[in-house]
């Protein structure tokens, strides 16, 4: 079982989703020049339990990508789903906390209530433009929101 850091304090604790939502740091990589990097599992729905539908996860993909740049003093190197479909994998250049994006997660999270469309969700854009929900998208993020309230 791995262990890391939740985003409810700071305190070390097994990673095996039976808190969710919740932010762990997998893994900090220090480059040859000193720049580092940091790997972070946004858990929002319980493993083993539920998915979250392939549509609203690639819309929170989209969502989060957007919102996480914008409320993320560190700079963004990616954001992509699980395998799993329960969360997000973020990797940011820094030495960030699990405190501060799950700051940046709520604040995301909440954005995307007051959102009128997917970001970036067009032909031009996106190689999967048909395949987003946007109302799921906003469904889910509301119930995560609760979730963490």
């Amino acid at each position: 079982m791995k262990r890391g850091i939740t985003g409810n304090g700071g305190e070390a604790a097994a990673t095996n989703g039976s808190s969710m939502p919740n932010v762990t740091i997998v893994s900090r990589h220090t480059g040859p020049r000193g720049d580092v990097a940091t790997r972070l599992r946004l858990g929002l729905v319980r493993p083993n339990k539920e998915v979250m539908p392939a549509a609203v996860l690639h819309s929170l993909e989209h969502f989060l990508d957007f919102f996480l740049r914008e409320y993320l003093k560190e700079e963004v190197i990616t954001v992509s789903p699980t395998g799993c479909q329960t969360g997000f994998d973020l990797v940011v250049m820094g030495d960030t906390t699990a405190e501060a994006v799950k700051a940046a997660l709520f604040q995301s999270l909440d954005s995307i209530l007051s959102a009128n469309a997917v970001p970036a969700a067009d032909k031009a854009h996106c190689n999967s433009y048909k395949k987003h929900s946007f109302a799921g998208a906003q469904a889910y993020a509301e119930r995560i929101l609760q979730a963490l309230a």
